[in-house]
């Protein structure tokens, strides 16, 4: 196991190198699989060819899957990985669902080598209901954040995937936890108004959307760290909220304010704060500027709702040196920055209007 754990580690710190490089080469899809995913599929136990397919010939549609992992009942896994700088979207999702329903394989796994979705083609529902892990493969910066990562990569094992409970457990409990986070986060829901009555015999006045807000705010900060294997849950440990739930990233350590004339000054919160207070925007949150529809800058959302880039964090997404990677002497940082949510990526200024829609709906209703 530890040699496992070594083996992703360095192809994950393999992936950063290359891609902390001033002017990185644009990688191919082929290079991308040598590099990064073939070593990674490797790692997770998975060799030779009673256990690999490559190039999955899919008869309904004479398409082909990049890679299908098999016990010895037959196929259990479908990989689909796209080149490194390519963005993973909903429509590479999707394919790759409907042929695993097609083949009758349960598991499906999308990589561009720097992100995994995970997703049960057997569940019911929608693409979003479908998928169970969204993860940000190089979102670490010390072991205990690469440990947590690498904890949900092994789901992917063959040791898990074929054990008696192994992969199913670890669905289980983010299922479970997906569903009470979305109960938690609903001022209707029955757990809420039980809370409600509770706290009212207690004399403690408190409305659900005082319970709600108070779920948002004490369950947002942290790495998520679900139960499954030997993977355990500190104390202070918590998960953000419902709209959160597939995504599993450590958070973003505090950083020093930057010099004069470099990022703005730590004088208090960033201006995302009332977005990650209000659960829109949890802590952790990969977040990229693109231009020509290429990804320029990519970075995480940290507690105070900074934005941290190559170790600096900026208060506001409009900062000046955000806008000169852009070759811009201005840039409205709302509309041009993406959150990458587990229902896809969404502007800034989405989740403000959202935030702002919510807010006045309470006014309406209170």
């Amino acid at each position: 196991m530890d040699d496992a754990i070594d083996a992703i580690r360095r192809t994950l710190d393999e992936v950063k190198a290359f891609l902390a490089q001033e002017h990185p080469p644009k990688l191919s899809e082929a290079d991308t699989k040598a590099s990064f995913v073939e070593p990674l599929v490797k790692a997770l136990g998975w060799a030779g060819l009673a256990a690999v397919t490559r190039e999955y010939y899919v008869r309904n549609s004479q398409e082909f899957i990049d890679y299908v992992l098999k016990g010895s009942d037959g196929p259990l896994v479908a990989i689909e990985a796209k080149a490194l700088q390519v963005e993973l979207a909903d429509k590479h999702a999707a394919q790759l669902v409907q042929y695993c329903a097609v083949e009758g394989i349960e598991w499906a796994a999308l990589t561009n080598g720097r992100e995994l979705q995970v997703f049960n083609a057997f569940l019911k529902g929608d693409l979003a209901a479908k998928r169970v892990l969204r993860l940000d493969l190089l979102a670490f910066n010390s072991d205990d954040e690469f440990d947590a990562i690498s904890a949900q990569i092994q789901q992917l094992s063959r040791a898990s995937m074929t054990a008696p409970s192994g992969v199913r457990s670890w669905m289980h409990q983010r299922r479970m936890d997906a569903l009470v986070r979305l109960l938690l986060a609903t001022p209707g829901s029955a757990p809420v108004r039980a809370l409600e009555a509770a706290l009212e015999a207690a004399e403690i006045p408190a409305t659900t959307q005082d319970l709600v807000q108070w779920f948002r705010v004490h369950l947002a900060p942290g790495v998520i760290v679900l139960p499954s294997q030997s993977v355990t849950v500190s104390p202070t440990t918590a998960a953000p909220p419902a709209g959160a739930a597939g995504m599993v990233v450590p958070p973003a350590p505090s950083q020093p304010a930057g010099p004069s004339g470099g990022p703005d000054a730590d004088d208090g919160a960033g201006r995302l704060r009332p977005l990650v207070v209000a659960g829109l925007l949890p802590p952790g949150t990969a977040v990229t500027l693109s231009r020509g529809g290429e990804v320029v800058i990519r970075g995480r959302i940290d507690g105070t709702g900074r934005i941290v880039v190559g170790g600096a964090a900026h208060r506001s997404p409009s900062d000046r040196a955000f806008a000169r990677a852009l070759g811009r002497q201005a840039l409205n940082g709302w509309t041009a920055w993406r959150a990458e949510l587990p229902g896809g990526a969404v502007p800034l200024d989405a989740l403000r209007a959202r935030l702002v829609g919510e807010a006045e709906g309470d006014t309406v209703t209170g």
